[in-house]
């Protein structure tokens, strides 16, 4: 009777777990466990993650019924021969390639892997061997499925069996938050380039494993049956990681959810895959946001990710790759049309690309260098085809073909790079999931003139040439704002001119490092102004904390058609009352004017102003370039070393990512300083080395009170044209004593080709007290015009240029002056009324408008945005409607 309760005791224990190392130690009663789960594996039909079996017969097809997608399916199969022929050979020195730790194996067990926290060196190479087999073992698991050859199985196999074995050993640390198995303080890694792809391995080899296949095992040197209990507990606590271990509120739990996803379907019980399944589908935790919260996160931010677009575009990629494996796994889950804000955003950083398509606007962590998010729109396709929505396929084929036909993508290529990491999934996806051919027209996608990225608090302009080239468009933004990855910007700005981004922004460089986190990612690395010298940030993500900026106007509006093509402009406003010692509020006006198909400017005024009674402000500018001058019309401007003027800082205490040393302008060398100065400057920015003659930006700098002038060098453009990219930036810093709101920053900028400018002068508009506008003359490259661009301190109230015989009240406008003086043309960006002459323009209805009216011909030509009067006072006005 006692053996017989011995007996049932043991039977009914499964599995003892020591706490303090995490290890499975299996007593006799685990062999039935094994026998209960592999009952359970093998009444299942797999795959059914990434692929059903039904689905291979069409698969089969496409291969054999298109020569391009049949030579990939060749060379996919050629590129894991070498692995396969050298497991082959001698399956124990294949697997002793990666980093076990022999010295600490049980007797004839695989031992645990080598644990890591550093991921350089000879640890990323450790690492890549791990994730080279794993990926490997993925293509071969694709590779069995179409072939039904055993030989792919049994790889694929022992790669799963090596891996469970060698991780389910390790302990797993509780204290810490990011704690993984493999990368004990990292599993957001371990979760991209280890857990999520051992599942997607299991899915793909279980049916052989099921019927008995063996595995190698390299301590024991022989082959064994799989432990199917093992590789679910390895299953459970990686669904467990996933769901615990992260963060919220940012792309981390979308970057863990390919581990969430995978293991939850890797297990055998339909009740424990839903149970995991909804922590992305429907239900949050305290570690892990699910698909209505990060549906909403969309929506909160104008349907935007909030992060720099080389985050943005990611988490739309696996999102969408996820959409297409859940549809896959369950037909009727139809997510892309829950979340259809997901797939729409996969094209987004396109909209932000400079003239030539080849970058993009630098915002936060991002890169310059633009990509189109082509899997995101193969994937994007493959669902308008798997789930009949012809709306994903106008979209995305259209933009497949763009790119095909302009050269940028060929499709079915297979990558030379092999270890994929976070991207396991591109290639094998692309013989199960892309179509064999895009039979949508390629489309054109005419670029907005303004768009918005709301959660950034940019707004950005373009102003593309009637000539075509790249290198005579105009762009420039204005923005800032606190997300995830963002920087403490301030009011930035970046323009673009001569085919480059020439007023950059500084860039990014290493993460953690000093020059990073105390100039990169803050202010003095910015076309900003900072306050009082005390401009700083707090709270928010990494306590870069700041207001966002606010767009208070703009012609024309985010996606609308402009009243002139050659004219926009955009105000924001911004408050800098973060921390103490600043407190101000600040308004830029950034304003495009194209003059001929190859000449244009842009304006920038920007009002500071503190509620401190003692206050000043740095304008900072900088520019790609070798060399720069600052002159007036006598010459150059005398300066004299002033080291220690941006030094206060300096030595500030710094905590990574918590205090750091703001506004991070110590970075500045060179620094040399002018007396008080009342003239009217110019400044002059040369670029000797982006092509055969030198680009040059000509800063035109109208007196609007007494200041001083600094010039510098900045830490180099990192994301700056090449050959930039490690040479100091020139850097000029302009000081207002005192409020700059009356006595705005004004300054015309000119991008030039080897000395060949447009403008000949500029003065400031100076009326009621202040800077009320600028008048800008142009030599006869540009027609010898002459502009006035009006951008009056209060909109609200009129503002009179006897002079000119012409009154505006309104925010801005462009009046331009034939060579004789007589009004060719008016542009009117926001106004309520202006008046030329004896002729007045106003609203017929509302209280702004925004229009253009050519005059260079005896009846006017109007464009306007909404219904307006146009005629001379006292007598009959003509209405105005827009076409």
């Amino acid at each position: 009777m006692g053996k017989k309760m011995i007996i049932v005791v043991v039977l009914n224990c499964l599995v003892i777990l020591f706490p303090s190392c995490n290890t499975f130690v299996y007593t006799s009663g685990a062999n039935k466990a094994r026998t209960q789960v592999q009952k359970k594996v093998m009444g299942e039909q797999r795959p059914h993650i990434w692929v059903r079996p039904e689905e291979r017969t069409a698969i089969l097809a496409k291969i054999a019924g298109n020569k391009v997608v049949a030579n990939y399916y060749a060379a996919f199969t050629t590129r894991v021969a070498e692995d396969m022929a050298a497991w082959e050979r001698d399956p124990s020195a294949y697997f002793r390639q990666l980093p076990l730790r022999w010295e600490n194996a049980q007797a004839g067990m695989i031992p645990p892997f080598k644990t890591y926290t550093g991921f350089d060196g000879t640890d990323r190479g450790e690492q890549n061997r791990m994730y080279h087999q794993l990926q490997t073992a993925i293509d071969c698991g694709v590779l069995f499925f179409l072939t039904e050859d055993d030989r792919y199985a049994r790889y694929a196999s022992d790669v799963l069996h090596t891996f469970v074995q060698a991780i389910r050993q390790l302990p797993l640390d509780d204290t810490s938050q990011n704690a993984g198995w493999v990368y004990t303080l990292d599993h957001l890694r371990e979760a991209r380039e280890i857990s999520a792809q051992i599942p997607i391995i299991y899915d793909f080899v279980q049916p052989w494993l099921a019927r008995g296949g063996k595995v190698f095992d390299v301590a024991k040197q022989s082959r064994v049956a799989f432990n199917f209990t093992v590789a679910e507990e390895v299953f459970r606590t990686y669904a467990e990681l996933a769901i615990n271990r992260g963060i919220t509120d940012c792309n981390w739990p979308i970057l863990e959810a390919s581990s969430l996803v995978g293991n939850a379907l890797a297990l055998s019980n339909p009740a424990e895959r839903t149970k995991y399944l909804r922590y992305f589908l429907l239900e949050n935790t305290s570690r892990q946001d699910a698909l209505p919260k990060i549906g909403a996160f969309y929506d909160a931010n104008g349907g935007s990710w909030p992060e720099s677009f080389g985050y943005s575009q990611h988490v739309a990629g696996i999102l969408t790759y996820l959409f297409s494996l859940m549809s896959h796994h369950d037909p009727a889950s139809k997510l892309v049309h829950q979340y259809p804000q997901v797939v729409a955003a996969l094209p987004e950083a396109y909209y932000f690309t400079y003239p030539g398509g080849k970058e993009t606007i630098l915002h936060g962590d991002g890169h310059r260098e633009y990509h189109p998010n082509l899997n995101g729109y193969e994937m994007a396709y493959h669902l308008g085809l798997r789930e009949e929505d012809p709306e994903l396929l106008k979209v995305f084929g259209p933009l497949l073909n763009h790119s095909v036909n302009s050269g940028d993508y060929r499709r079915f290529t297979l990558s030379e790079e092999r270890n994929y990491g976070a991207t396991m999934y591109v290639e094998p996806t692309k013989l199960l999931w892309y179509a064999a051919e895009v039979t949508s027209q390629a489309g054109e996608y005419p670029l907005p003139v303004t768009a918005a990225l709301p959660f950034a608090g940019i707004t950005l302009q373009r102003n593309l040439s009637p000539s075509g080239k790249a290198e005579d468009g105009l762009m420039g933004f204005v923005g800032g704002g606190a997300y995830v990855h963002g920087h403490a910007t301030g009011m930035s700005m970046e323009l673009f001119g001569k085919g480059f981004v020439l007023g950059s922004k500084g860039g990014r460089t290493r993460y953690r490092t000093d020059i990073h986190e105390n100039y990169y990612r803050i202010f003095a690395s910015n076309n900003t102004v900072i306050v009082n010298g005390k401009t700083t940030s707090d709270d928010g993500w990494v306590n870069l904390g700041t207001d966002r900026v606010r767009r208070l106007a703009a012609e024309p509006t985010p996606g609308a058609k402009p009243v002139s093509p050659n004219f926009s402009f955009t105000t924001s406003a911004f408050r800098d009352t973060v921390g103490d010692g600043a407190e101000a509020k600040q308004e830029r006006t950034l304003g495009i004017v194209r003059t001929s198909d190859s000449t244009g400017y842009y304006v920038d005024l920007f009002r500071s102003h503190s509620d401190l009674p003692e206050q000043y402000h740095d304008y900072i500018y900088r520019n790609v370039g070798d060399r720069y001058y600052l002159m007036d019309g006598d010459g150059d401007i005398n300066r004299s070393p002033t080291p220690e003027r941006y030094r206060a800082n300096a030595e500030a205490a710094w905590r990574q990512n918590r205090a750091y040393r703001q506004p991070g302008w110590h970075y500045f060398e060179d620094v040399e300083t002018s007396y008080k100065y009342a003239y009217d400057a110019l400044a002059i920015f040369v670029a000797d080395s982006l092509g055969p003659e030198p680009v040059e930006m000509w800063a035109h700098l109208p007196v609007v009170d007494s200041r001083t002038f600094t010039t510098a060098t900045s830490p180099p453009l990192t994301e700056g044209p090449e050959g930039y990219r490690k040479k100091r930036a020139p850097t000029l810093v302009i000081r207002q004593e005192g409020s700059a709101w009356d006595s705005p920053f004004a300054a015309v900028y000119e991008p030039v080709t080897d000395g060949r400018n447009s403008i000949i002068s500029v003065e400031a508009i100076l009326r009621d007290r202040g800077c009320q506008g600028m008048i800008v003359r142009s030599n006869e490259r540009a027609g010898q015009i002459t502009q006035l661009v009006l951008m009056p301190t209060d909109p609200d109230k009129e503002v009179n240029l006897p002079n000119y015989n012409l009154s505006f009240q309104g925010r801005y406008a462009v009046v331009t002056l034939t060579p004789s003086g007589g009004f060719q043309s008016v542009y009117i960006g926001e106004g309520h009324r202006l008046t030329i002459g004896e002729d007045s323009v106003r609203p017929a209805g509302g209280k702004t408008i925004s229009a253009f009216l050519d005059l260079s011909n005896q009846e006017p030509i109007v464009s306007t945005s909404k219904p307006l009067y146009f005629g001379k006072s006292g007598e009959p006005e003509t209405l105005y409607i827009p076409k």
